[in-house]
């Protein structure tokens, strides 16, 4: 993807049992998208809790209308299944599309969490506002990855 703007996808995960339900909304996804934009980013969002149907068809759809090069979510440990459906439908869809996860579910424990979500390519400790940013720059060719504060990844042993 180096040398060109990345499309960003961002997920909040489907709490509810039903669509119309009351749920706490989480600031933290709205941030991150508050800070891409800010920095000139495409920033397509969506927020399960209000859509019907399977997770797969809502965002393989957002993906191609959108042509999305970077899928973001997160979450709380409790919702591990529903943010893990998220990345493995993501790299479903298309393995080639960069999964990023944040939120407690990372900061809380992160190599144990990367290794239990399996797809997921970064996970962003704490406040990822600014981290975000700085990964964004990355998957346009500037900067280091190692260099980027607050970000879990395999290193690529190769």
């Amino acid at each position: 993807m180096n040398n060109s703007t990345p499309n960003f996808l961002l997920v909040m995960p489907r709490i509810v049992e039903y669509i119309g339900e009351g749920y706490i909304f989480a600031m933290g996804l709205p941030y991150i998208s508050a800070a891409l934009k800010a920095a000139g980013y495409n920033v397509f969002t969506v927020n399960m809790n209000h859509y019907e149907g399977e997770t797969g068809d809502i965002l393989r759809d957002l993906i191609e209308k959108h042509d999305i090069d970077v899928v973001g979510t997160g979450g709380l440990s409790p919702q591990f299944h529903i943010i893990k459906n998220i990345v493995s439908e993501v790299k479903r869809i298309n393995s080639d599309i960069i999964t990023v996860v944040g939120g407690n579910i990372i900061s809380s424990d992160p190599e144990v969490a990367m290794k239990a979500l399996e797809f997921v390519d970064y996970g962003v400790r704490d406040n990822g506002e600014e981290t975000i940013v700085e990964m964004a720059q990355y998957f346009e060719g500037r900067g280091q990855v190692f260099e980027i504060k607050g970000l879990i990844y395999e290193e690529d042993e190769s």
